[in-house]
């Protein structure tokens, strides 16, 4: 079983959102480790001990709220069951096997559909590139470079394979 002293507390779990089961997380610290986990497991503290759910979700709203959605949470209910229980996720390793692991996970995002906010579909991410010093996310077979760096990715949906990014004027026209 894992202790508070192997996490770091992201957030308060403050109300439901919607009807699928979303949750509102409020005083969100740490948001770019957050984004980090979305797809993989999170800790909710329950009842004195910490208890391992699969985050799926995590969207940014601003004003240190960000609302996230879990695998076995499937109804408004559900998500009001953990109402003002804090969320934790595993400490940061910076370590080799950190990058790799990091790596690993950009890997999973091949065959994601990259949307921009603002201009939409870009198209589907093909490869990484790893080789440079900044990881880029390859589209459309090379069409589109996305620098792999959580600061543009707005929104994950494991569900839909999508990955919403805020890119910066330009960056598709270089």
């Amino acid at each position: 079983m894992i202790s508070r002293e192997q996490c770091t507390r992201i957030g308060t779990l403050a109300k439901p959102h919607g009807v699928r089961g979303e949750i509102l997380l409020r005083n969100v610290e740490h948001l770019a480790d957050l984004m980090e986990f979305c797809s993989g497991f999170v800790f909710i503290d329950i009842d004195g001990g910490l208890v391992p759910f699969f985050l799926t979700g995590a969207e940014p709203t601003g004003n240190d709220e960000t609302i996230i959605s879990f695998d076995s949470i499937s109804t408004r209910e559900m998500a009001a069951e953990l109402k003002g229980k804090w969320l934790y996720i595993p400490v940061q390793d910076t370590s080799k096997e950190k990058v790799v692991a990091s790596e690993t996970k950009r890997n999973s995002y091949i065959g994601y559909t990259a949307i921009d906010e603002i201009t939409g579909i870009i198209g589907i991410i093909t490869a990484v590139d790893e080789s440079e010093m900044n990881p880029l996310f390859i589209v459309d077979d090379g069409r589109v470079l996305i620098p792999a760096v959580t600061e543009l990715v707005v929104k994950i949906n494991q569900e839909k394979k999508q990955i919403v990014f805020s890119l910066p004027a330009g960056l598709l026209e270089l």
